[in-house]
């Protein structure tokens, strides 16, 4: 279980290290996402943003400390199980083209489908609750726009 944490947090980190060959560029890192709130990492080009996103995302693996998703190892957990709890969308120069955001978000659904097994109601209910939180902020953020889900 993790040294740091907070009651609120599902995804937390534990004195991290992380970089790429020798260079090291997270250095005893702790951190904990608040469940259900915006987080903003902000710094400058070099100092590591990426390098924890990509950490905290399991697609680089720390050499040293842990990362925490609902109290277990996501570095030692199995990935069908992390994927159905932690959705990750990375950043490109290029967003795919001809995808609405509820198809982006539903791409998020097909580690709960099984092979043979699915649910299309199961999965608009879980992609509409996905959504909500930000379609409301959106729309009040920018009431005379229109948008496409």
């Amino acid at each position: 279980m993790p040294a740091y944490s907070h009651p609120a947090s599902r995804l937390t980190a534990d004195a991290l290290h992380a970089g790429y060959d020798a260079k090291r560029i997270l250095q005893g890192v702790d951190i904990a996402v608040a469940e259900g709130q915006l987080t903003v990492l902000l710094g400058p080009n070099g100092s590591g943003k990426s390098t924890l996103l990509k950490t905290l995302a399991r697609t680089l693996t720390p050499s040293g400390g842990h990362v925490y998703l609902d109290g277990k190892d996501i570095h030692r957990s199995n990935t069908r199980e992390v994927a159905q709890r932690l959705g990750i969308l990375p950043q490109g120069p290029i967003a795919p083209e001809g995808l609405s955001v509820k198809q982006l978000v539903g791409m998020g659904r097909f580690p709960h489908q099984g092979f043979w097994k699915k649910d299309p109601q199961q999965d608009a209910n879980a992609i509409a609750e996905a959504m909500a939180p930000w379609i409301t902020n959106t729309v009040a953020l920018h009431p005379k726009r229109g948008m496409r889900a």
